[in-house]
């Protein structure tokens, strides 16, 4: 799974932006200029950092490695929504529910697609309308708080996956029933509690890729300046936040700290500042975003394939 997740990745990457909108591209041209001018203001000649392609691969080859991680996870999950699925098959509603919240990771993934995403929401006027449904700051902030919902739903569907699971008790007490022969109470309490002694490693199989992947959304959201409200100016923060003069004007402040000590603090705050300008906003748009869409594909992959696992051999 892990070679496969590599070439998927490696076959993604080389897609136009224009169809699917990484911001890899962007990431890219604004670190290459950044870190170019860095080198030269401090006295190093460069061409740039490494070529996209050898950053591309390493990209692919931390896509296939995740992959790999979230595989198990993911038939994991496949099994006990199966398991749910069975549970309330009288129950309608929350067959639908379970459902949505099964294919969701999925309708996220298409948000990165631009054609039927961003440029239908962004671009097209539909009849009766002057501008289009959302703005392209809308359309960012919506895109994050619809991940971000979707995590939070099966956070709290959390309880139900784990009661399917902890019903495999259940289940193996009703097959041993039809199996002939004898067995002995302690294998049996043994076949009984394993259930329950591995409850605490399906929790962490259940919550990582939702942890991954709020992590990564709040990242893209913070690092990549967007905002929780699209129509808040985020120019506004640069009220709050000192400049680098009044840095150094505090630094300089006389007092009982000795001058070379304070011109040396900010000289260091000056070239760690400096060093932050490498990785500006587009780069972390670039990055995280990748990363998030990537995690909300694995997360759809995986417990796809072990959907079509499970009701394979349940076929069987």
């Amino acid at each position: 799974m892990g070679f496969t997740y590599l070439l998927i990745s490696m076959i993604i990457l080389i897609i136009d932006e224009s169809i699917l909108e990484l911001g890899l591209e962007n990431a890219y041209n604004s670190f290459n200029e950044t870190a170019s001018n860095f080198l030269e203001k401090q006295g190093l000649s460069s061409s740039g950092p490494a070529s996209k392609i050898v950053l591309k691969f390493f990209l692919a080859l931390w896509c296939g490695i995740l992959g790999a991680i979230l595989t198990f996870p993911g038939l994991r999950i496949a099994r006990m929504h199966w398991d749910l699925l069975k549970c309330f098959r009288e129950n309608r509603a929350i067959q639908i529910l379970l459902n949505l919240s099964f294919a969701m990771p999925f309708l996220l993934v298409i948000l990165w697609i631009k054609p039927v995403s961003r440029d239908y929401l962004t671009v097209r006027i539909f009849s009766g309308r002057e501008k289009p449904l959302l703005t392209k700051e809308t359309f960012d902030t919506f895109r994050i708080l619809i991940i971000t919902a979707t995590m939070i739903l099966k956070i709290l569907l959390m309880p139900w996956y784990l009661q399917a699971y902890l019903d495999m008790a259940y289940h193996r007490t009703e097959e041993q029933k039809k199996e002939a022969g004898r067995i002995t109470n302690i294998d049996f309490q043994k076949k009984i509690s394993a259930v329950f002694y591995y409850l605490c490693v399906v929790t962490v199989q259940y919550i990582s890729p939702i942890v991954m992947v709020l992590f990564f959304t709040f990242m893209y959201k913070t690092l990549g300046e967007y905002t929780w409200v699209a129509f808040f100016n985020h120019d506004d923060y640069s009220v709050n936040t000192p400049s680098n003069s009044k840095v150094l004007d505090s630094f300089k402040n006389p007092g009982t700290v000795d001058g070379s000590i304070a011109d040396t603090a900010a000289e260091v705050h000056l070239a760690i500042e400096s060093l932050k300008s490498v990785f500006t906003a587009d780069v972390f748009r670039g990055l995280f975003g990748f990363s998030t869409w990537w995690c909300c594909f694995l997360y759809f992959a995986t417990t796809s394939v072990g959907l079509v696992y499970q009701s394979y051999f349940s076929g069987i």
